[in-house]
């Protein structure tokens, strides 16, 4: 049985007015020489909610950002990121009772950005939904954006550990840096899948995300990738109009462009997902998503565009 983990991230961003009494979650969201001295902050956000199947077991109605990873690792029955100085003394007052012998045989983790929980409940009849317990994720630090919290909540650690305050940083020189791209700005902590591929070497760990840094955050770290035969992970490339790898080895690829994924869809001109339909223009190169059981408008999508 797969243990099916959805993380649905929704952020909005206000200023923030800096103080002499420096908060603890603003000092947690500090990296020397990456940070600014201007700190952007939530303002009334919609929690990031994690949903987790609910098979038989029980689990609490919040979460710490950076407990999450280790509540994946012990659902999982595996090892968690090698951050925690003492596996022993993490909080697993919220985590299930599970037993030894019903171990999942495989993870799905995939997170989804900037959808809240006022939109989900405009669509009841999702799969995605169905037979799932929602977990609210409470944030440790500040600032953060979509890349520092998707750190944050694999590595188990915030960025004043981890050191990715967000998607692009300004160094002590006044040069931009972009994180995961640059020399020097990956990231300072093991992930959650750093610490499986490293354990269990022979699993297969496939990710695939839609830019390069999304990627590479949930992709097994560069220097433990290259040496394990079963690590694959992806990224869109939009220069290019397909999927690249992360890896740089030839027997990485995979064959999907733009050009494929668009001949996928001239079979037919409906398709219905779990209640989503999704209708297909060829002709007009519109596509249009809908979900008829709710009231809500469908979606369209100008396909001749990025």
């Amino acid at each position: 049985m797969a243990s099916l983990v959805y993380l649905l991230l929704s952020l909005s961003f206000a200023a923030f007015l800096t103080s002499s009494a420096i908060p603890e979650q603003i000092q947690r969201g500090h990296f020397e020489g990456r940070s600014g001295n201007v700190v952007l902050s939530l303002m009334d956000p919609s929690p990031s909610i994690l949903l987790m199947e609910q098979s038989h077991h029980h689990f609490d109605e919040a979460i710490e950002d950076v407990n999450v990873a280790n509540l994946v690792a012990h659902v999982f029955q595996s090892v968690p990121p090698s951050n925690e100085v003492s596996p022993l003394n993490i909080d697993r007052r919220s985590f299930p009772v599970l037993s030894l012998f019903s171990a999942p045989a495989a993870n799905l983790f995939i997170t989804i950005e900037d959808i809240e929980k006022d939109t989900l409940e405009k669509f009841p009849t999702l799969s995605l939904l169905r037979g799932r317990h929602q977990i609210e994720i409470l944030p440790t630090f500040q600032s953060r954006d979509s890349l520092s919290s998707l750190e944050t909540l694999v590595t188990g650690c915030p960025p004043s550990h981890h050191g990715i305050v967000g998607r692009s940083w300004l160094g002590t020189s006044g040069t931009e840096s972009s994180a995961f791209k640059d020399a020097g700005t990956g990231s300072h902590a093991d992930s959650l899948f750093d610490a499986f591929s490293m354990t269990s070497s022979g699993s297969l760990v496939f990710s695939m995300a839609s830019d390069y840094q999304m990627a590479s955050s949930l992709g097994v770290r560069p220097q433990s990738r290259n040496t394990l035969p079963n690590v694959r992970s992806f990224y869109w490339n939009s220069k290019h109009q397909n999927f690249d790898s992360l890896h740089r080895r030839s027997d990485s690829s995979f064959q999907s462009s733009r050009a494929d994924i668009l001949h996928s869809f001239q079979d037919k001109n409906l398709y219905n997902y779990e209640g989503i339909e999704i209708t297909f223009d060829s002709k007009n190169m519109q596509l249009s998503v809908s979900v008829p059981s709710s009231n809500v408008a469908s979606v369209h999508f100008d396909l001749n565009s990025e």
